[in-house]
């Protein structure tokens, strides 16, 4: 409804606008009583809509003088109005509103022309949708909010909103329906299409523990199209290196509207261990009594010429002629290995006698080398690792010179 009223009209009784309803939200709630009034009523007219007047404070008065209201059947009222007669300037333009000239050039009335939308709200019911047959159910909204949702698997929840239960309506295509008031007496049926996928598993090859030094692995699932996701997964790779060590779940997710389903595994994924060994050792080429070798952590297992596993080395025979020898000490972390090197060198032996350091007693020369008496021990190379055997049958010694007394 569109009309106007005031003073130009005071020879025809009740022709004020003073006093008309206006709804909240109204372009402009107060009025001089001579202004134009627009309203739209709810279906069968139990109430308003919308209202609202429109027009100067002061002034003369908008008027017209008839058939220039025009109604457009989507809901606009386009209004042609005599307007800032006398000159004014104070007729109404609302921010953001386009104008062809916002003043008035004329010394007396003017045509102040202006459009009223009251188009019908456009409903919606949302995108259309894949879900899992196993999906928690999916709560339906449409807009504008109030309407009514039907079709396989809806159903409405104790608050009064609407839900779309996928196992219920179970595998398939389905067309969902929203239907609801807009503006006026005016209803929107909106439809959209839902698509429920069985639920299936997925295969999701086995990856297997890995050591954080371990290259990148391919991850493959059937069927193809899925999602894997994790820690240290990027795109259908997962780095043990990003993941870092510990146990970490990997998960392959397939969603569409064939089938839909998750598969999920556990990688476990190691740190090697640091591994010490001594330092490395020089001896004699005919000293080839066995020794133990020393590394940390325990447990590992040594390699190499003349070691047992658990590193009991038993020098080579190599008739004097020496040579070096690398060993190896072999620590598993999971599926990580560590390993250590040692070398152990035989030198040729020196088979040249050296002669004793003995005391001489020149009373009686015929006798030698009278016990007890110290011996000092004098290496013909320093710097080595040494074993010194006195023959007499007492303890090995490892001093580089030691003295040792004989009896």
């Amino acid at each position: 409804m569109s009309g106007w009223g005031g003073d130009i009209n005071a020879d025809n009784l009740g022709g004020s606008t003073r006093g008309l309803p206006v709804t909240a939200d109204a372009a402009q709630r107060t009025t001089d009583g001579s202004d134009f009034y627009l309203a739209e009523f709810l279906p069968g007219m139990v109430g308003l809509d919308y209202a609202t007047y429109f027009g100067e404070a002061g002034g003369r008065g908008e008027h017209v003088d008839g058939g220039t209201s025009r109604f457009d059947k989507r809901g606009i009222v386009y209004q042609a109005v005599c307007g800032g007669c006398g000159g004014t300037q104070g007729f109404p333009v609302p921010p953001g509103a386009n104008t062809y000239t916002s003043r008035n050039g004329s010394a007396n009335c003017n045509n102040a022309a202006f459009k009223m939308d009251f188009q019908p709200e456009v409903a919606d019911a949302g995108p259309r949708r894949a879900l899992c047959a196993s999906a928690a159910p999916v709560a339906l909204d449409g807009t504008p909010a109030g309407g009514v949702w039907s079709g396989p698997g809806v159903q409405r929840t104790a608050s009064g909103s609407y839900q779309l239960v996928p196992s219920a309506a179970g595998p398939g295509a389905f067309v969902l329906t929203y239907k609801v008031t807009t503006t006026g007496i005016c209803q929107a049926t909106l439809r959209v299409r839902y698509q429920v996928a069985p639920a299936t598993v997925p295969a999701f090859a086995a990856v297997g523990p890995r050591c954080v030094s371990s290259p990148a692995v391919v991850l493959v699932g059937t069927p193809a199209g899925g999602i894997f996701s994790g820690p240290g997964v990027t795109g259908n790779t997962f780095s043990p290196q990003v993941a870092g060590a510990g146990t970490h779940t990997l998960t392959y997710t397939v969603a569409d509207s064939l089938a839909c389903g998750a598969a999920t595994q556990q990688v476990v994924v190691s740190s090697p261990v640091q591994v010490l060994v001594s330092p490395d050792t020089t001896l004699c080429a005919d000293q080839l009594r066995p020794f133990q070798l020393r590394a940390n952590p325990a447990g590992g297992t040594w390699s190499g010429t003349g070691v047992s596993p658990g590193g009991l080395f038993t020098p080579p025979n190599t008739q004097n002629r020496g040579g070096a020898f690398e060993l190896t000490y072999t620590v598993a972390q999971g599926v990580c290995q560590t390993t250590a090197t040692r070398r152990v060198i035989l030198a040729p032996a020196n088979l040249s006698d050296v002669p004793l350091n003995l005391p001489v007693c020149a009373a009686t020369p015929q006798y030698a080398g009278l016990a007890p008496f110290d011996c000092p021990m004098t290496p013909l190379l320093a710097g080595g690792t040494y074993s010194w055997d006195f023959g007499d049958g007492s303890p090995f010694s490892t001093e580089a010179a030691p003295t040792h007394r004989y009896a």
